[in-house]
């Protein structure tokens, strides 16, 4: 018997909220092993978060790979791990999925914004950060406090108050 993939996502889904890892892990694995079973794209999204959030970046790129090739990301599934990379920090590569983001034919939202500014600041890429903040902007997105405050907390802590003053006032 081959298992719906709604209730494997809904399985998935309760599990990764009850912070159950092994039991995620044990499941992930039976589906996997299950001939007939191909994930859709709810379901890699789920993984790639879980698994991403939890420290196995490995496998987060890996089902990215694979679903490049499959069912092929959505913006939640550049959002997710784009938001995996930046939160250890990987911001370059965080860079580099947002500029696949940008070629695959979908386009940035609010949250992917946020999430490069923010990374960007915290890793003092400034000059990345501002950039996107350009083109956020550009887009016809209007920052919002959390934006705003990323970028003032990131020019102060490349020193550049001056700048930091200047977005303040506008």
């Amino acid at each position: 018997h081959v298992p719906s993939s709604i209730g494997c996502n809904e399985l998935l889904v309760a599990l990764k909220k009850s912070d159950m890892r092994v039991e995620f892990k044990q499941v992930f694995d039976g589906i996997r092993e299950k001939k007939g079973f191909g994930m859709n794209v709810w379901g890699y999204n789920i993984c790639i978060h879980a698994f991403g959030f939890w420290g196995d970046l490995g496998t987060s790129l890996s089902l990215y790979r694979e679903m490049k090739v499959s069912v092929g990301p959505d913006l939640c599934t550049y959002n997710s791990l784009i938001h995996v990379l930046c939160f250890f920090g990987k911001v370059k590569d965080a860079l580099v999925v947002y500029e696949e983001l940008k070629g695959s034919g979908h386009e940035p939202d609010k949250f992917t914004y946020r999430i490069m500014i923010q990374g960007c600041c915290k890793s003092y890429r400034i000059e990345d950060a501002a950039r996107i903040f350009n083109e956020m902007q550009y887009n016809g997105f209007i920052p919002d406090t959390v934006v705003y405050s990323s970028l003032l907390d990131g020019m102060f802590k490349a020193r550049k108050v001056t700048d930091a003053c200047q977005l303040f006032e506008k």
